[in-house]
């Protein structure tokens, strides 16, 4: 295997650092994983290159190699569950925006001025699918039994729509940052395990494009996998 050199270290955690749509826990664990990346030896290149994985549970251990950089104090298992939680809040996903307090309305209109919007603050609410994406958004209604009938309306048409459109799913919006910097050939079954609720699909691009290191190893728990 390729070792990664000191300078292409030094580039990558200079760029992590200097991203600003990182968490900061995602942030020190892709430090971590660069820093055993170069510790072991693991680059672009890997006698695997080219075997199909069936159990991403035989291989590297870099995964929980980085979550022990971070946390000494962890036993094995421990640390296993620390990587898995890490990566799955990675995991590319879609998150509805939530309104705040605020700029949550009635979504009914007034009789005086006709058809000028509600602003009284809502009592109930739900999400609506946009029929054609399933991107999700709020809506409510106040005490008027008007307005009501009329988030009732919406809430039944909006689900109604998106059923008849094939029940589509809402592009990826979140996550991915991991997968943003390292070329890895099993990012979907490593963000599924990490996460049942990973999705494969694609995620938003950061700007500007960004460069990546390659790891090409599965992950290994040795029987301690959560």
């Amino acid at each position: 295997m390729k070792t990664t050199s000191m300078a292409e270290f030094g580039d990558v955690v200079t760029r992590v650092m200097e991203d600003p749509n990182l968490p900061e826990r995602t942030r020190q664990y892709l430090i971590a994983v660069v820093h055993e990346m170069r510790m072991q030896g693991v680059s672009g290149r890997s006698r695997l290159k080219g075997r199909p994985h069936q159990d991403i549970t035989r291989g590297s251990e870099i995964w929980r190699d980085a979550a022990w950089l971070l946390n000494s104090d962890l036993d094995e298992r421990g640390a296993w569950l620390s990587a898995k939680s890490i990566i799955g809040e990675d995991a590319p996903r879609y998150e509805m925006t939530f309104p705040t307090y605020d700029a949550r309305f009635c979504v009914g209109t007034m009789l005086r001025p006709a058809g000028a919007p509600c602003k009284r603050r809502t009592t109930r609410s739900s999400s609506v699918p946009n029929p054609m994406t399933g991107e999700l958004t709020m809506i409510g209604a106040c005490n008027d039994p008007r307005h009501r009938a009329a988030f009732e309306a919406q809430h039944r048409d909006g689900w109604a729509g998106w059923r008849l459109n094939g029940e589509p799913t809402p592009a990826n919006n979140t996550g991915g940052h991991l997968r943003r910097y390292m070329r890895y050939t099993h990012w979907d079954q490593l963000y599924a395990w990490a996460n049942h609720r990973y999705q494969p699909g694609a995620t938003p691009a950061p700007e500007p494009p960004r460069a990546r290191l390659a790891l090409v190893t599965p992950i290994r728990a040795k029987g301690s996998q959560p």
